[in-house]
């Protein structure tokens, strides 16, 4: 005879309640999920109706409206139709490097001159606590010279969409000349996005600060960038953003360079110390919907979730009957048959609770299905 959990069963075995219940979730399961599937393939002609509702996440408010967005706290990202978590918007929450540790991980540097020009590469074994830099040319009536140094910071698990980063540094780029020959900066990148810069040009100038805070608030289609003024945060440039994926928004790049390229007297230089950079961590979300179906009072439903959850991460549900003004029940397990016998009205509505225990790795979910099985 088989035992319980068997369901490879015959004449005279006995079905166990748990043996109907995987059943009813297999067969639940392959019905959220075909509906899932076809509003991916055509959600215009899908209706959420009778005991199949499902949706995909084309946009955030999904491709048949059902996403609460004023309720979702998860956070929705275009360029890969899927919502994730959010992060806690904390400043200084994580360090990404403060260059304590004697090793520079995840950092590489570079540089490039021309005649006259010099750089001392971004390093740290000199510079105890911080990544120094430093880069001059000059020029006379027979010489010139260019110098460019970048250090970078790339890390395929760091994704710093909805994110917010801090990087504390100093800067200074200076320079003169007699005539128009003088250019020198100091530049914060995403990818090879600029943020971030203080430079100088024609016959020359000075930009320098001490301890300068730059806090950029990252979504996936723009960054905000504030400078700390000492009296608080203020808004100093508003950048387009939305040409990155997540293949290529792991990697933040300082540059600094000084140029005398004309035969004219002249000199530049600039420096960069980066102090700290810190980065946010993810915190729990959730993506919430209006009413998904509402024609038949569920005795048991089950949900599927199209998504990716990786290890340390997780996504549950709770389901309403009222159109989620409240959730009657809570923290149920996607694809598996949930009870919802106590439920007296059919206005069916579901978060998804996103969450890790891992603060830099997120679950993604890009759409579900849920089925009535009523069995």
């Amino acid at each position: 005879m088989a035992s319980e959990g068997d369901l490879n069963k015959v004449d005279g075995d006995i079905l166990y309640a748990a043996d109907i219940s995987e059943l009813i979730s297999r067969v639940g399961t392959n019905d959220a999920q075909s509906a899932y599937e076809q509003v991916k393939a055509d959600s215009t002609n899908w209706t959420n109706t009778d005991y199949l509702g499902a949706d995909i996440f084309s946009d955030s408010n999904g491709a048949k409206n059902t996403i609460d967005t004023g309720s979702s706290t998860a956070l929705y990202i275009s360029t890969d139709d899927t919502y994730q978590l959010a992060s806690t918007g904390t400043e200084e929450e994580t360090v990404l490097d403060n260059f304590n540790d004697g090793t520079v991980t995840n950092w590489s540097v570079s540089n490039a001159t021309t005649g006259t020009g010099s750089v001392t590469d971004f390093n740290e074994t000199s510079y105890s606590g911080y990544l120094y830099g430093y880069a001059a040319s000059s020029s006379s009536s027979s010489s010139t010279g260019t110098a460019n140094m970048t250090a970078e910071y790339s890390d395929t698990d760091l994704d710093v969409f909805g994110k917010t980063v801090v990087i504390e540094l100093d800067y200074n780029v200076t320079g003169s000349s007699s005539y128009l020959i003088i250019g020198g900066g100091a530049i914060i990148y995403i990818n090879n996005i600029q943020l971030f810069g203080r430079t100088i040009s024609g016959y020359g100038g000075t930009q320098t600060a001490t301890g300068a805070k730059v806090k950029i608030v990252f979504s996936n289609i723009q960054a905000l960038v504030y400078l700390d003024t000492g009296a608080g945060y203020v808004l100093d440039a508003t950048v387009d953003i939305s040409s990155l994926t997540r293949a290529n928004a792991h990697k933040i790049k300082f540059h600094g360079y000084a140029n005398s390229a004309t035969a004219h007297p002249g000199s530049a230089s600039t420096s960069m110390k980066i102090n700290n950079v810190w980065i946010d961590n993810y915190s729990s979300s959730a993506v919430e919907t209006n009413t998904i179906i509402n024609e038949i009072v569920p005795k048991s439903i089950v949900v599927y979730g199209k998504a990716d959850i990786p290890a340390d991460t997780s996504i549950i549900v709770d389901v309403s009957d009222d159109g989620g003004s409240t959730f009657a029940l809570t923290g149920k397990s996607l694809n598996t048959a949930i009870d919802t016998s106590t439920f007296t009205t059919g206005d069916l509505a579901i978060k998804f609770n996103l969450a890790t225990t891992d603060t830099s790795v997120t679950p993604k979910l890009y759409g579900y299905g849920v089925a009535i099985t009523n069995t």
